[in-house]
C-alpha cells in the first residue's frame, strides 16, 4: 500500500513539474519566438529584435570571422530590443522618453 501511495505521489509530482515548465515557456507576448524572449519576471521581460539573415550578410560591419561561441561577450555586436510588461489587457511594449529631458525637471 505504501509503495502504491509513493508511486502515485511521484507520478503527480512529475506531471505537475511538466505542466508548470510548459506554462512558463509559453508565457510570452504573441508573435515572439522563444529564442527572442528573455523573461525577467512573470510580468516583465525583454524582446530581442533579430535582423534577418540577409541583412547580416550584406552589412560588412556585422560579419564575424570567428565563430560566435569563441568570442567574449564584450566583442559581440550589440543586439537591439525592447522591454514589455504584462497588464490585465495583455503584453504592453515600454518606451523611454528622452531621459535627459526628464532629469532636468
Amino acid at each position: 500500500m505504501k509503495k502504491l501511495a509513493m508511486l502515485a505521489l511521484i507520478t503527480a509530482a512529475l506531471l505537475t513539474a511538466h505542466l508548470v515548465t510548459a506554462a512558463v515557456g509559453n508565457d510570452r507576448p504573441a508573435g515572439v519566438a522563444e529564442h527572442d524572449w528573455i523573461s525577467i519576471s512573470e510580468r516583465f521581460g525583454f524582446v530581442l529584435e533579430q535582423k534577418s539573415p540577409a541583412a547580416t550578410v550584406t552589412d560588412s560591419r556585422q560579419l564575424l570571422l570567428v565563430p560566435p561561441d569563441a568570442l567574449p561577450a564584450e566583442l559581440m555586436p550589440p543586439v537591439k530590443g525592447y522591454f514589455v510588461v504584462k497588464t490585465d489587457a495583455g503584453w504592453r511594449r515600454l518606451t523611454a522618453i528622452n531621459p535627459v529631458e526628464i532629469s532636468k525637471l
